[in-house]
């Protein structure tokens, strides 16, 4: 490599080069390591199926079957796929069922979860094709701090 500056060619001294970056490292690594580090604070344990006092909570699962026509003993039971949840949703009914509350989503598991005012309701699902439930529509009585559990058995139909 030739230097306009200078006569000589020579290659750039490149061992300094290392040794300025590796002060560096270690300059920036023991700054680190001297920086005094406030302790976390511990984490409170919640129970996230908990309402608050004012509130009551119904939760429960989803489940669909059969999921074939023919279930032999020797085969493992076919799992629910998430897609049969997608757009799927529990509703919420005012006593009396005629007037819609709300809805919450059911989740790729078969989860759902809804956090409610304390009263009675009516509790339904969406069903599609010639799906049918005899667990909805159910009415339920919920009280503040509650957490009542609703599972919703689906017959798909198929034979």
């Amino acid at each position: 490599m030739t230097f306009p500056h200078r006569s000589i060619s020579r290659p750039p001294n490149r061992g300094i080069r290392r040794v300025v970056s590796r002060l560096t490292l270690l300059t920036a690594a023991l700054l680190a390591a001297c920086t005094p580090v406030e302790p976390a604070a511990p984490a409170e344990a919640t129970d996230e199926s908990a309402p608050s006092p004012e509130t009551a909570v119904l939760e429960g699962l989803i489940v669909f079957g059969p999921l074939q026509p023919v279930v032999k003993k020797d085969e493992p039971t076919p799992e629910i796929p998430p897609e049969a949840y997608e757009g799927r949703m529990v509703l919420v009914y005012l006593a009396g069922g005629e007037t819609l509350l709300t809805e919450a989503a059911v989740q790729p598991d078969g989860s759902y979860r809804i956090e409610l005012e304390p009263g009675e309701y009516v509790i339904d699902f969406t069903l599609a094709g010639i799906e049918r439930s005899e667990s909805v529509p159910a009415e339920v009585s919920l009280e503040a701090g509650e957490v009542m559990e609703l599972d919703i058995s689906v017959d798909t139909g198929i034979r």
